[in-house]
């Protein structure tokens, strides 16, 4: 299913149709503060702080289905197909090719007449998780994509105990939405957020609206109809959902992303907000971990008359160490 690269610097798997790696693949992306978990499927969950007391999306731990607790749709608004960029939760025809590297992972597909990229890092010095989507257009005429980001709050150790206490709110300067458990003992100032690149064409906070009665991941009711009823109310099965438009010329390409994350109170959540919307930002952050990575992994460096343990040595089980298991 997978391998190193010549270099070393990602394993990579490639997925044809219908096909799936034995259990998940999993890389843990975090800083000291903050990180996520994401699959070869795409799935996995976000934490802020604490990745047991403070989970900010779910983490099912199955290793068998590898439910998500987050999702990405994309829908052609000529055909209404919707499908997921990434191999859950909305699975295409067409193979994924998924990159795990150091602070990072890409998933690449190609499907329905669209290049799809996408890839998810963290902010080094910043609660800040970064999903960028770029998508080119490669047939003869114009298209309208839709794309979504949803995800379901936990905001504490799991949702059966804490999504009755979920107070959602919707940021009008940012167009950024809002979520908040004031009875999360450790964790109750703390505001965590979805927002995205662009102002969002619809958006919800409430799970049954999206999902549907009895409805599952890979067939959301809101992406079989048009739009989101705009509900942001307490007392509700929260989660929160954003949609953009995207419209793309022929041979035409556009990038956007979606920020999650968590601030220490409204406050600098909406800073981190603001300053994470700006494209340039972003692309620091991007860089950003290559070089601390770089700079962290490059202190040692062992050399052994076996290559494949000099591979695994001077890189991969020094990230693993300290992404997973100090900083995890």
């Amino acid at each position: 299913w997978g391998g190193f690269s010549a270099d070393g610097k990602e394993y990579v798997i490639y997925l044809e149709a219908g096909q799936w790696t034995p259990t998940p693949w999993v890389n843990v992306i975090a800083n000291e503060q903050f990180g996520f978990l994401v699959s070869e499927s795409g799935a996995g969950y976000t934490w802020a702080e604490n990745s047991s007391e403070n989970r900010l999306t779910p983490w099912h731990n199955d290793p068998v289905a590898d439910a998500p607790g987050e999702a990405l749709y994309l829908r052609d608004e000529e055909t209404a197909q919707v499908w997921s960029p990434m191999p859950l939760p909305s699975r295409d025809a067409e193979p994924y090719l998924v990159r795990h590297g150091i602070g990072y992972s890409l998933f690449e597909h190609h499907s329905q007449g669209l290049k799809q990229r996408t890839q998810l890092f963290a902010v080094p010095d910043a609660p800040v998780k970064i999903i960028k989507l770029r998508l080119e257009n490669t047939w003869n005429r114009p298209r309208r994509v839709t794309v979504t980001y949803y995800v379901e709050w936990v905001l504490g150790i799991s949702r059966s105990t804490s999504q009755a206490y979920i107070v959602p709110e919707y940021d009008h300067n940012s167009g950024a939405l809002l979520a908040r458990n004031g009875y999360n003992t450790e964790f109750g100032e703390r505001v965590a957020f979805l927002a995205a690149s662009k102002v969002p064409h619809g958006l919800t906070t409430d799970r049954t609206e999206f999902l549907g009665y009895k409805g599952d991941l890979s067939r959301p009711a809101a992406l079989r109809r048009i739009g989101l009823a705009s509900t942001v109310e307490p007392g509700l099965d929260p989660c929160a959902a954003i949609q953009l438009h995207i419209d793309l010329p022929v041979g035409g390409s556009e990038e956007v992303f979606f920020l999650l994350g968590e601030g220490s109170n409204r406050e600098h959540a909406i800073q981190l907000i603001q300053d994470y919307q700006n494209p340039e930002q972003v692309e620091a952050a991007h860089q950003a971990v290559h070089m601390s990575w770089d700079r962290v992994l490059g202190t040692v460096h062992v050399q052994t008359p076996d290559p494949t343990m000099d591979m695994i040595l001077n890189r991969w089980l020094l990230y693993q160490t300290l992404s997973c298991r100090i900083w995890g």
